[in-house]
């Protein structure tokens, strides 16, 4: 019996000690495995690692979720380190959304409880920010570009994302503590994260554009009031103020805007800036009171012993708030009215007038131990006075002094937004507002260059959406919506742009390109940094076996002809010893100035030469295409050698564009001046500095210009276009608007053609394109001599046809056509 028991005893002895073995050996394992165990939290359909959201009050963002590697979870929770600006909502097992409250800043901290017993955490950086009305803020020195409203937030990924340049102008669309959130906007380029961000009020200047006060000001004999003026925008530096009374016995005004009224009668004040840019007036109506105000005697108010001459400092007296007694306005229906706890105290009681000078009516008593109070009887945005009425354990009575106050201006985020875009129809939505009296639709054609938006559309219901029917194919649309509200104050939304479309015809398109011009690329799927044209065995007539790799090459696809320019952007630096260096964009002299001469010549061209070569309208007579039977919409890309984004063919040529510095053997030592220069394998641009301009021995060079216009004229010799294309008489065919369908202006010397800049229309036309396609066909490549120069001219003595553009009979050109 003894030995059986000594052997279940070994028995379960080797059992435990093979157990503790594979448990520490486990053990070992899985401390191996979560070396590299990792959180990661992603937000939506994004599968990044994420750290800092930015998010609008009222919104709830997309849902939440997490990785988790090397563990494995057993349970896992959300939460706010700031609850009153952002809650947590809670989805589904590991998931949740965050729902925005209040402006400021927090952490979502993600805590994960494993099974082997640990807690793993990781953060998101909240921003909370409120939708401002649109302005515009110029950058100071060294401005820093934020992820969130923080520059220590202490999330894994620090907030710095970059440098914003000094004297850039951003557009400010939020406001979160003391960071701007802020918009760089680029033509036609959608807004992304490289386009957007926080930066710190203090690195922003807000101009002031505009002044407001109440038009009309009712008063009785003897009733102060204080003229309030609304600056926009709202962030601008407050600006120093002139209060002027035309009739100072009726109305006295001080240097802060209080008013006090004397006789009987009619005055005009007047509220000015003191640089004189802004002026707004106010008309004041003094009436003899209907009744005998109640007047408090222990309210130990002075009346003011005659006030001094208009706009003189400190000659109204203020009355002094011994119980901090305070009224201010907490939301659109209600005023928050708040004092200091006195001492032996029975009740308090509240005690409201629509006059300051007018019967006060008790609407609360209120027990002893509080010290606020919200009234919500109260209208939207009307003035309402308040006094604290104090009554003591001893029967002693005190009152405050007067306060005024008024409820909120609701809270306004229009947010405008398109919801459908037609070639002759645009259907807009936003969201209905409180206290909205009417709504209002604007638009303005910025194609067109209107700077005004102009009413299209009033809705005096409640209605929030819109369809506009009354625009055109092909344009460019901006559109605003305000909201006229019953304290009759306008709010705009912010603007929303749209390009309506255009009906072309691809098959005639693709079919005409192929007829006329085969070296347009009509292939979807063709790789452009692969194409070549020019391919053929017969040398003598400009072609090449192997092809040519233009530096300039077209496709079409879809409704949009293509303009590729393969080009390095460069500056030849004047050596002292003589003679030039190129110098590469990675190695170039006063980057920063390089680059926002570069940005500004890219532009230019972009802004001339993305047009839409549209059909031309209906009238009486017929309907006639335009562009040889072509519609379509143009658009311009940079291929740029070296910048790391693309690969291309070995045999792809590059012009040059040198940004700053001297054309080498083209002008004289320490001359510069905007020219194209052909030569050798490459065409070059040259487009110095403004300071190098200025340094010009011949003052008609000394002035830049539009560089924009000059860029875009540049860059019409490097794709075959003439500054003049004379007729057999020695005439410029192109200022002859007749000719060319373009009517727009009959001052003489007005241009049709983008080489020559014309007052009102400076864009690509139908003829400047038609002009370059023929240079282009003429320009078939020597060789590899070939750097498209090849204009041809307009007579007959030029040996080269004029085209049937150029002499207007397939040319009816609509000059409303971007």
């Amino acid at each position: 019996m003894k030995k059986r028991i000594r052997k279940q005893r070994r028995t379960w002895f080797i059992i435990l000690l093979i157990a503790l073995y594979s448990t520490v050996y486990r053990t070992r394992v899985e401390a191996a495995d979560v070396t590299t165990s990792t959180v990661r939290i992603l937000i939506g359909d994004d599968t990044r690692a994420r750290h800092h959201m930015a998010i609008s009050i009222g919104e709830t963002s997309d849902e939440y979720r997490y990785e988790v590697k090397g563990y494995k979870v057993k349970s896992s929770s959300y939460s706010s380190s700031n609850p009153e600006v952002f809650s947590i909502q809670n989805t589904s097992e590991g998931r949740c959304k965050v729902e925005a409250l209040s402006q400021g800043t927090g952490l979502v901290t993600l805590t994960i409880r494993t099974k082997e017993g640990k807690i793993l955490k990781e953060t998101v950086f909240v921003s909370v920010y409120e939708n401002i009305l649109e302005c515009e803020g110029v950058v100071g020195e060294n401005a820093g570009m934020y992820r969130g409203a923080s520059d220590s937030s202490g999330v894994e990924n620090n907030d710095w994302k970059g440098e914003l340049p000094e004297g850039e102008t951003v557009f400010l669309t939020a406001v979160c503590g003391d960071y701007f959130r802020f918009l760089r906007k680029e033509e036609n380029v959608e807004p992304g994260e490289d386009l957007m961000g926080f930066v710190k009020m203090s690195d922003i200047t807000v101009s002031l554009t505009s002044i407001s006060v109440e038009e009309q000001m009712f008063l009785d004999m003897g009733e102060e009031e204080t003229l309030e003026v609304e600056t926009w925008p709202e962030f601008a530096p407050e600006p120093d103020l002139l209060f002027h009374s035309n009739n100072l016995a009726v109305v006295m005004v001080d240097s802060e805007g209080s008013i006090r009224t004397g006789k009987a009668g009619t005055a005009v004040v007047t509220v000015s800036t003191a640089d004189g840019v802004h002026e707004v007036k106010c008309t004041v109506y003094v009436d003899v009171p209907s009744g005998t105000p109640w007047e408090d005697a222990a309210q130990n108010e002075e009346d003011v012993p005659g006030a001094e001459e208009s706009g003189a400092k400190g000659n109204l007296k203020k009355k002094k708030n011994k119980f901090n007694f305070q009224a201010n306005g907490y939301t659109d229906k209600s005023i928050k009215l708040t004092w200091d706890k006195q001492k032996k105290v029975k009740y308090y009681e509240i005690q409201r007038a629509t006059k300051k000078k007018g019967i006060y009516k008790t609407i609360k008593k209120i027990k002893a131990d509080k010290k606020k109070y919200l009234d919500k009887s109260v209208k939207f945005y009307k003035n309402y006075w308040y006094r604290l009425v104090v009554v003591k354990k001893n029967g002693k009575i005190l009152k405050s002094n007067r306060v005024k106050a008024r409820t909120k201006d609701s809270v306004v985020n229009l947010n405008l937004r398109v919801t459908e875009i037609h070639e002759n129809r645009v259907a807009l939505e936003w969201d209905r507002q409180k206290h909205a009296e009417k709504y209002i639709v604007r638009r303005r054609n910025i194609w067109s260059g209107e700077k005004v938006f102009k009413k299209i559309k009033v809705f005096e219901h409640g209605e929030n959406s819109f369809v506009d029917q009354t625009a055109d194919q092909g344009k460019k649309y901006e559109y605003v919506v305000e909201v006229k509200k019953s304290n009759k104050k306008v709010k705009r939304s912010d603007a929303v742009t749209v390009k309506t479309l255009f009906a072309y015809d691809n098959d005639t398109n693709i079919r005409l390109f192929r007829e006329l011009y085969p070296f347009v690329c009509t292939d979807e799927g063709q790789n452009m940094n692969e194409y070549h044209v020019f391919q053929g065995n017969d040398t003598a007539a400009g072609y090449h076996p192997n092809g040519y790799y233009s530096p300039i090459k077209y496709s079409y696809d879809n409704g949009f002809l293509t303009i590729h320019l393969y080009c390095e952007f460069i500056q030849y630096i004047s050596l002292k010893e003589g003679g030039y260096e190129k110098r590469e964009e990675s190695s170039v002299d006063n980057r920063e100035i390089f680059n926002k001469y570069k940005q500004q010549f890219q532009e230019g061209i972009r802004e001339r030469y993305q047009v839409i070569v549209a059909k031309a309208k209906k009238d009486a007579a017929e309907s006639r295409p335009e562009f040889r039977e072509m519609n379509f919409e143009i658009r311009f890309i940079f291929h740029e050698k070296g910048d790391g984004k693309e690969t291309y063919h070995a045999s792809q040529v590059f012009n040059e564009i040198m940004i700053g510095g001297e054309c080498p053997n083209c002008t004289r030592p320490g001359d510069h001046w905007f020219h194209h220069h052909p030569g050798g394998t490459i065409s070059k641009i040259y487009m110095p500095f403004e300071n190098q301009l200025s340094d010009n021995e011949n003052p008609g060079k000394r002035s830049m210009g539009d560089y924009s216009y000059i860029a875009a004229h540049e860059m019409g010799h490097m794709m075959g276009l003439k500054d003049a294309y004379l007729s057999e008489n020695g005439e410029d065919r192109f200022t002859d608007n007749a000719e060319t369908g373009v009517i727009e202006s009959e001052e003489d010397g007005s241009y049709d053609n983008i080489m020559v800049e014309r007052k009102e229309d400076k864009y690509l036309l139908p003829n400047d394109l038609q002009m370059m396609f023929k240079a282009y066909s003429d320009s078939k490549p020597k060789g590899k001599s070939w750097c498209g120069q090849q204009a041809y001219k307009t007579h007959d003595n030029g040996k080269i046809l004029i085209s049937d553009c150029i002499l207007n009979r397939v040319d009816n050109y609509d000059d409303t056509r971007r």
